[in-house]
């Protein structure tokens, strides 16, 4: 009789830990992303942040040979949301010279376009 108590105790206590197991491993929660623009004195840069914390800082035209900045915010705006929605989709956030010519960001001799 007490074998069998000792038994049902040994028991329950398994199933605990498992289940706490299990509900702590599906407990992580996803980190949030997002992205904000900035001004510098050189024109324009975006920020993404994971969990309100800088993890891209971009404040020049990313692919491109020359050092310009993003000559207006929404040029900034338009590559930094390229870039979280490639983090969302869990891809490899690169921004390459054919992207920055489909966001009109850059022409086909890679100068900067301003965007209003």
């Amino acid at each position: 009789m007490i074998k069998k108590k000792y038994f049902y105790l040994i028991l329950i206590i398994i199933g605990i830990f498992i289940i706490s197991v299990y509900l702590f491993r599906n407990n992580k929660s996803t980190p949030s992303y997002n992205m904000q623009t900035y001004q510098t004195e050189e024109g324009w840069g975006y920020q993404i942040l994971k969990n309100n914390k800088p993890v891209i800082n971009q404040y020049r035209i990313p692919a491109i040979q020359e050092k310009h900045a993003f000559p207006s915010e929404k040029s900034a705006k338009i590559v930094g949301e390229r870039v979280l929605k490639k983090i969302q989709l869990k891809e490899i956030p690169s921004i390459s010279t054919d992207d920055l010519m489909e966001l009109m960001v850059i022409d086909s001799l890679q100068q900067p376009l301003i965007i209003e």
